[in-house]
């Protein structure tokens, strides 16, 4: 004879002790229990009590999130180093509280995620709405003061939950976070070039996440290039890290180095990228700030390779002529990507005159200030 739901026998452990541990746990396990428990927010409720708190369903997994925010801030210093100090809820309160100094942000990863996805279940609507910019905010003033410390603190798979949550929200019409992100960002440039190096990574191995890039990326510039026409320093504090954040501005698929068909999918990729046309005006806007910027015109030529084979010789051309904008000497030996680009682009017969002339200017330039790919390349176009 089945069981009933009341006359289930109850498990060796408490649920809601289980998935708090889960979430409490170090950080590959917290990204883990993120990911596992996706399908459970889109669970329908089961009966939700009266005071309005989450359903028999999903509380467990509430309360387990919960536990792991109070792992979030870090105690004084003893003994030479720092051990995580109990945050205490309600977080949406207390959370704010926290210092940028203080704050574990790879902690604050996964909750983001799981808060973000459970925005869609009917009992935590309104829970998740009124925590979600108190995690947001204290992702993004974490973020920026230990990326100016060029102290990320952890790895790809422990910052994305955060990045794609960041993305989905935006494509939601909820772009208030990732906007402050960008607007704070375009003054660490460490902080800029990573969050968008993580975003195009994503996209790079995530279909569904790719389709939004039209509606997202050019916020993102937009955004970025609003932020530095009032003002904001990209080499702040340090030169390090700008050429990265201006190349990455311009998306271009990016696989995982540990890949082991890194080829196969950045070729995949490419054929399935965002069009040139969806950046809109924002790309002549980039293209003034990426002049004279080697790594820029590596972007291009990136970014080209995604496009059809005319819009690579009639735009991509132009494009990366006026990155280079006559600075020859700044960008021999350093565009490894440009080099290879124009090599496919000699692979089959140019269109026109005009065409082969930029060509062979950008490779003759190239070759005059020494570098040998493009005197090898030179030859190629004799």
């Amino acid at each position: 004879m089945p069981k009933t739901a009341s006359s289930r026998p109850s498990p060796p452990w408490p649920r809601g002790q289980a998935v708090t541990a889960l979430a409490a746990w170090p950080d590959g396990v917290r990204t883990l229990f993120a990911d596992g428990c996706a399908p459970a927010w889109q669970s329908p409720c089961e009966e939700e009590p009266d005071d309005g708190s989450p359903c028999r369903r999903h509380q467990p997994l509430w309360a387990a999130v919960q536990a792991g925010l109070g792992g979030c801030r870090l105690g004084s210093w003893r003994s030479g180093n720092r051990q995580p100090e109990f945050l205490p809820p309600p977080h949406a309160d207390t959370l704010p509280a926290v210092p940028p100094t203080d704050l574990l942000v790879n902690r604050l990863a996964a909750p983001i995620a799981c808060i973000t996805a459970a925005r869609h279940t009917t009992c935590l609507t309104r829970h998740a709405n009124a925590l979600l910019p108190a995690l947001t905010d204290a992702h993004r003033n974490g973020a920026d003061h230990w990326m100016t410390e060029d102290y990320g603190g952890y790895n790809s798979p422990e910052r994305e939950p955060a990045v794609r949550a960041l993305i989905t929200l935006a494509a939601d019409g909820g772009t208030d976070s990732l906007t402050a992100h960008l607007q704070s960002f375009a003054a660490n440039a460490n902080a800029l070039q990573q969050l968008l190096s993580d975003a195009v990574t994503l996209c790079t191995y995530d279909a569904q996440l790719r389709a939004l890039l039209p509606a997202v990326w050019p916020l993102i510039t937009t955004t970025t290039l609003d932020a530095l026409d009032a003002g904001a320093d990209l080499r702040q504090g340090s030169h390090r890290w700008a050429d990265y954040a201006v190349a990455a501005l311009l998306p271009t698929p990016q696989p995982r180095t540990a890949d082991p068909r890194f080829e196969e999918t950045l070729n995949r990729v490419n054929r399935a990228w965002l069009a040139p046309d969806a950046l809109g005006e924002a790309a002549e806007r980039w293209l003034d700030l990426a002049r004279g910027e080697p790594m820029a015109a590596g972007a291009v030529a990136r970014f080209a390779r995604t496009t059809p084979s005319m819009w690579q010789r009639a735009t991509g051309l132009t494009w990366l002529e006026h990155v280079i904008d006559g600075r020859y000497d700044a960008f021999a030996n350093h565009c490894w990507y440009v080099i290879r680009w124009l090599t496919e682009l000699r692979e089959t017969p140019l269109p026109d005159a005009a065409t082969l002339s930029r060509w062979r200017r950008i490779v003759d330039g190239l070759a005059a200030s020494g570098d040998p790919r493009a005197v090898s390349l030179q030859r190629i176009g004799e």
